[in-house]
């Protein structure tokens, strides 16, 4: 057995090989970020922390409490994100059924305005140029 010093915590614990780097607990608790996708919450936060001077187990709390923030504003942007997309859905089946009961929107339709009537009015009334016939020949 190796003793090491964790990357993260700067806490000695023994190793079976040098190559180890975290102490079981923050390897513990990077496996939980890494599967729910706050581990680079995770690994700012404990690094920001023995940055500040902050060493032991204080720094692995702090990385739980990033861990529980990190799955916090997870659920607020899920939550945003499908509250937008059933708006969205709901905004397109209301556009469905208009168009199934009252067919393509059309300067005629109750859907336009009166300006864009005037000027779809404008447009058709205009004089149609016709091409030139073709001569076979």
């Amino acid at each position: 057995m190796v003793t090491v010093t964790c990357q993260y915590s700067g806490i000695q614990f023994e190793a079976s090989s040098k190559r180890s780097k975290n102490h079981p607990r923050v390897a513990e608790l990077l496996a939980d970020a890494n599967k729910k996708g706050v581990y680079g919450d995770v690994v700012t936060a404990m690094a920001q922390a023995k940055r500040d001077g902050i060493t032991g187990e204080a720094i692995i709390e702090i990385g739980k409490v990033a861990f529980e923030n990190g799955l916090n504003a997870a659920a607020e942007f899920n939550a945003r994100w499908r509250a937008e997309k059933r708006e969205k859905l709901a905004q397109e089946s209301a556009r469905i059924a208009d168009y199934r009961e009252n067919g393509p929107r059309t300067a005629t339709s109750a859907h336009a305005d009166e300006d864009d009537a005037a000027a779809l009015h404008e447009f058709d009334s205009r004089p149609q140029i016709l091409s030139e016939p073709e001569i076979y020949g």
